[in-house]
């Protein structure tokens, strides 16, 4: 799987290879999100909840100026493991929280529903902003069930994660998201930029083209936007569950 404005995967299953490509949006990459950016100083690029308060990382040790892609899938996770937000992805009011919680939440500048990374800065996830990554890892997450389904698997052995996005993302917080199956956790693997290293070895190696080739051969592109499963299984993974 390599995440971005488009998810690309590919299932390898026996001496076949499945594989599709999604249209999640920019939200993974922080742009279209009411306080994104991208992972450059001033991101806050993770963040956790220790001991009943929200505690997070920013790059360069800066003042916090908005949220990088994995502090997003982060503050998400976090965000439904506290209560914050529900299965349907409505974000609670204060009123609604935990007491620990309720300090977090409130209203942006524009009165919509936040919740509060940094008071001081004003940087916060909104309400639309949740809909936004739901929408993003639903997309994802149908085209991996897709996959599935058309490989008539239900198991896999292995989960490989590329590009810079699913390098440097907390996989358990994508998981919790509902990126991906809870399930693919113990075999999930980060592989860095591979795309842009397999383009390299093409251009420089007669015997990686030819591999490439041999691959290609194999390969059984499914189109998503033909696909009934791929439109019911977006609805479902609209979804948030445990």
């Amino acid at each position: 799987l390599d995440i971005g404005t488009n998810g690309e995967i590919g299932l390898k299953n026996g001496d076949k290879y499945l594989v599709c490509a999604t249209a999640a949006g920019p939200a993974f990459e922080g742009a279209e999100i009411s306080h994104g950016m991208a992972a450059i100083s001033g991101a806050v690029n993770h963040a956790r909840w220790e001991d009943g308060k929200l505690n997070y990382d920013v790059i360069g040790d800066a003042v916090p100026a908005g949220l990088c892609g994995s502090g997003l899938l982060d503050v998400l996770a976090l965000m439904l493991d506290i209560g914050a937000v529900d299965e349907t992805g409505r974000m609670l009011s204060p009123d609604e929280a935990e007491p620990d919680v309720a300090p977090y939440l409130g209203t942006d500048e524009n009165g919509k529903p936040a919740f509060f990374i940094c008071r001081e800065t004003g940087v916060c996830i909104t309400g639309e902003d949740v809909r936004k990554l739901q929408l993003a890892k639903a997309a994802i997450a149908a085209g991996i069930q897709t996959l599935m389904y058309h490989a008539g698997v239900k198991e896999i052995e292995s989960f490989l994660l590329c590009g810079g996005f699913g390098s440097f993302m907390d996989k358990r917080s994508a998981a919790r998201m509902g990126l991906f199956p809870m399930s693919f956790l113990p075999v999930a693997k980060t592989m860095g930029n591979t795309a842009g290293e397999g383009a390299a070895l093409t251009v420089w190696s007669a015997a990686a083209r030819e591999k490439l080739n041999r691959l290609r051969d194999k390969c059984e592109y499914i189109e998503l936007s033909d696909s009934l499963y791929f439109n019911e299984q977006f609805i479902e993974q609209m979804m948030f569950e445990e």
